[in-house]
């Protein structure tokens, strides 16, 4: 057709069978408390402890910034995705509006919130010039954004680990 070699798309008229759709895995709150013992003392915790408490897909949680969270509402505000395009990470809005949405945050959550952000704002200090900022809730030391695969692979790994026991 794109070619004009044929007058009509024999394919047009073709009903494609309905896919299933995929049921939604989730954690049970033992698989949660796991997880969350798993990533401690790494930067993987900030990312579950925020996944547990959001709902929020991976590509949600590394695009979502300071600007986003109101810590004395306690509320984030879901909206843009990360995704790696042309190998850079690159932020994009929602396709419709129902994708951008407030989220509560629970006073544990706000409280880690706050301790994370003490700790980012120190790293930022010591690295002075060097830092990005992107203003990431979930970023490298120097500010930088995580790629999203590289986490993917990172979360995987570690779910793998703890919760392929239980």
């Amino acid at each position: 057709m794109r070619w004009q070699l044929v007058a009509r798309n024999a394919a047009a008229d073709l009903e494609l069978p309905p896919v299933p759709a995929a049921p939604m895995v989730t954690l049970t709150p033992d698989q949660a408390r796991v997880l969350m013992e798993a990533a401690s003392g790494s930067w993987l915790r900030m990312l579950v402890l925020l996944g547990l408490a959001t709902g929020a897909r991976l590509g949600e949680l590394l695009a979502l910034r300071w600007s986003d969270m109101d810590l004395d509402a306690g509320v984030a505000r879901i909206s843009p995705s990360a995704q790696v395009v042309d190998g850079q990470v690159r932020f994009k809005q929602p396709k419709t509006l129902a994708g951008a949405r407030p989220v509560a945050l629970g006073p544990t959550m706000v409280a880690a919130l706050r301790r994370h952000r003490a700790d980012q704002l120190q790293l930022r200090l010591a690295f002075a010039r060097a830092y990005v900022d992107e203003d990431l809730v979930l970023a490298k030391a120097d500010g930088s954004p995580y790629r999203p695969d590289s986490v993917s692979t990172m979360f995987r790994k570690l779910v793998d680990r703890v919760i392929g026991d239980h």
